[in-house]
């Protein structure tokens, strides 16, 4: 499937943090080069939801430590092979049809995840 490619690198400080790559379905957002230069003032989601009308409704993330590639070393500013937290996520609207695929990898030393948990209750039995 043809696909809109969205780079971008994430600063907190001065200081480079994240680098993100997101895949949207061309057929979704066929004009999307249009909303490139809005990504310098607004999020990604707001402009996915906000523009195109598809509201997020769940996503899968996974984190992994791993060694930095050469490419994304050198653009966080660490050496290749130093730990980044690489993250894939599958952002999804109602209908579970998949609107966004994102790839990322954060600087391990300045990375903190915060994760919150819970249970959904079940109906207790009469």
């Amino acid at each position: 499937e043809e696909v809109v490619v969205i780079r971008r690198q994430r600063f907190v400080d001065g200081w480079p943090v994240v680098i993100q790559q997101s895949y949207l379905p061309y057929r979704l957002f066929p004009d999307f080069a249009s909303k490139q230069k809005d990504l310098e003032t607004r999020s990604l989601h707001a402009i996915i939801e906000q523009d195109y009308h598809y509201l997020l409704q769940s996503a899968e993330r996974t984190v992994e430590a791993i060694p930095a590639p050469s490419r994304e070393a050198e653009l966080l500013k660490i050496a290749p092979g130093s730990p980044v937290l690489y993250s894939t996520s599958v952002w999804k609207i109602d209908n579970e049809v998949c609107v966004e695929f994102v790839l990322e990898w954060y600087r391990g030393d300045r990375s903190q995840f915060n994760i919150q948990l819970g249970r959904k209750r079940e109906p207790e039995a009469r």
